[in-house]
Formats: C-alpha cells, sequence, structure tokens
C-alpha cells in the first residue's frame, strides 16, 4: 500500500521540475527580446512611408554638361557632386533628408531653397550638391529621406525608401566633369 503513494509524488515532482525548465526557457527569450526592441524603430517606417517615394534627374545645362565633381579640399580629395535633382514622386512633403555618402560621415539636414528651409512638396524637384571622397571601396550614395508626420507633428526616418545610387556609374553615363580647385 505505500507504493501508491509515492507514484502521485514522483508525477508532482516531475511536473513541477518541467514547469520550471519551461519558464526558464522563456524568460531566457522574452529578456533577449526585450533587449532587442528598439522604440526608434516603431517612429521610423510608419504606415505613411508606403507613400514616399525619392527619385533623381539629371538635366544638361547650356553648354551640354550634366554633372560635375568640384574639388573642395586639395589634401583630402573632398568634392562636391553637382547636377543632380532629387524629385519627390511620393503623396507626402520630404522635410529633411539623411544622406551617406563615400568617405564622409553620415549627416541629417533639413532641406533648403535659398538659403531657407523648404521642404519638398509632392511633385518638386529641387539640385542637392553632394559631398563625397574618392573611395575605390565605397561609391554608393545613400539618400533617405524623412517626412513630418501630420497627426502627430514629429519627423518620421524612411529608411525602407531611400535613394540608392552608385555615383561613378552614374558619371560613367551621363558623362561628368571635374573642376579642378582654385588656388587663391
Amino acid at each position: 500500500m505505500q507504493k501508491k503513494g509515492i507514484s502521485p509524488l514522483i508525477a508532482t515532482v516531475l511536473l513541477v521540475a518541467f514547469s520550471i525548465a519551461l519558464a526558464a526557457i522563456v524568460s531566457t527569450y522574452v529578456v533577449q527580446k526585450t533587449k532587442e526592441f528598439k522604440p526608434e524603430a516603431i517612429i521610423e517606417d510608419t504606415l505613411l512611408c508606403d507613400e514616399v517615394y525619392l527619385d533623381y534627374r539629371i538635366d544638361a545645362d547650356e553648354d551640354g554638361n550634366t554633372l560635375s565633381y568640384e574639388q573642395v579640399s586639395a589634401n583630402l580629395e573632398i568634392y562636391k557632386l553637382k547636377g543632380l535633382k532629387i524629385v519627390n514622386k511620393g503623396a507626402f512633403s520630404i522635410h529633411k533628408y539623411v544622406i551617406n555618402s563615400p568617405g564622409l560621415e553620415t549627416s541629417e539636414q533639413f532641406l533648403t531653397q535659398n538659403n531657407a528651409r523648404k521642404e519638398l512638396i509632392p511633385g518638386e524637384e529641387r539640385e542637392l550638391e553632394i559631398g563625397l571622397r574618392n573611395d575605390p571601396n565605397d561609391k554608393l550614395i545613400k539618400i533617405t529621406p524623412i517626412i513630418k508626420d501630420p497627426e502627430k507633428e514629429v519627423f518620421v526616418k524612411c529608411s525602407k525608401r531611400q535613394l540608392i545610387f552608385d555615383h561613378e556609374r552614374l558619371c560613367n553615363d551621363v558623362g561628368c566633369t571635374l573642376i579642378p580647385l582654385i588656388a587663391i
């Protein structure tokens, strides 16, 4: 008769041990996912970003020139890419942009026109001068649009709507001129 009492006791101990092991596994997973959570990611790439589309256009000037590299630093080989116009083909005004160009730090800038802040409204285009350093390993220029959420009045970075292009390939396709640094 005493053997009947041991079987439920072993079952209870095994059930408790299994529950503790399962709780440890689940809590480890939850702690890991909590550490990975980034609240700023909720602000980035909202549904509004689905209606953001940034493109570029290149026009030839009266001399037939399209793009040009203007050297701004002799020692560091830093250039400004001129002649590139960005075009807002989306449904929202673009207020700022993040630019990542070869050899230089990523920077966030307001869109300006005549040295004043002015957003790029849908359908509008504006010329950008993009600084870059000659880097044989990195030729991609990435422009990330930032819009303003009309309801919350916060800026939203649309990372999935980046405009990415290879400046060297673009110059080979349309032709570029190099404007050397003029010593004063």
